[in-house]
């Protein structure tokens, strides 16, 4: 069985067309990232399905438990999205899927201190591998409504965008 597999069909007509190789090589990059912080067989423990949003989709990005058995990461990249766009949903929504497996795939719905977590992992992850981009991204997420996505970014500073501190506070 596979544990982890990103769409296909997104290098088609109808999917990522050129930036089907940056998406790839990002979401592989971050997930690659958190296994060297949580392990392999961690990473590896519910299966994990990569794809992008389509017309019609509902909310996006977000993950999503299926029939109890594997999670689904639905991002929305667009053509005009660069690499750090990609790894800040992807990174984000990564650390969600920490969440499943350390709480179970029944777990209850992301809370205000999770949203936070997944917020400062996505900044953390921006600022280690697309520093030009992390202050209009730290900017981006700090302007948000929501105060549990405003507050990863108080997170992240306050750890000093230290990955392995952050992994303290799940």
């Amino acid at each position: 069985m596979r544990t982890f597999e990103i769409n296909g069909n997104l290098s088609g007509p109808r999917g990522l067309g050129s930036k089907y190789p940056i998406f790839w090589r990002v979401v592989v990059g971050v997930r690659n990232y958190y296994m060297q912080y949580f392990g392999e067989e961690f990473m590896n423990s519910i299966a994990l399905y990569v794809d992008n949003a389509t017309s019609d989709s509902g909310q996006t990005p977000n993950i999503t438990p299926v029939l109890g058995k594997y999670l689904v990461i639905k991002l929305h990249i667009t053509q005009g999205y660069d690499a750090a766009r990609i790894a800040y949903q992807f990174a984000h929504e990564l650390m969600h899927f920490v969440f499943y497996v350390k709480y179970g795939l029944n777990k209850n719905h992301a809370d205000e201190k999770e949203e936070a977590i997944c917020s400062a992992a996505a900044l953390i992850i921006v600022h280690k591998f697309y520093p030009a981009d992390f202050n209009e991204c730290n900017n981006y997420v700090k302007s948000l409504q929501r105060p549990d996505y405003r507050k990863g970014a108080e997170i992240a500073e306050q750890i000093n965008y230290q990955f392995g501190e952050l992994i303290n506070v799940i």
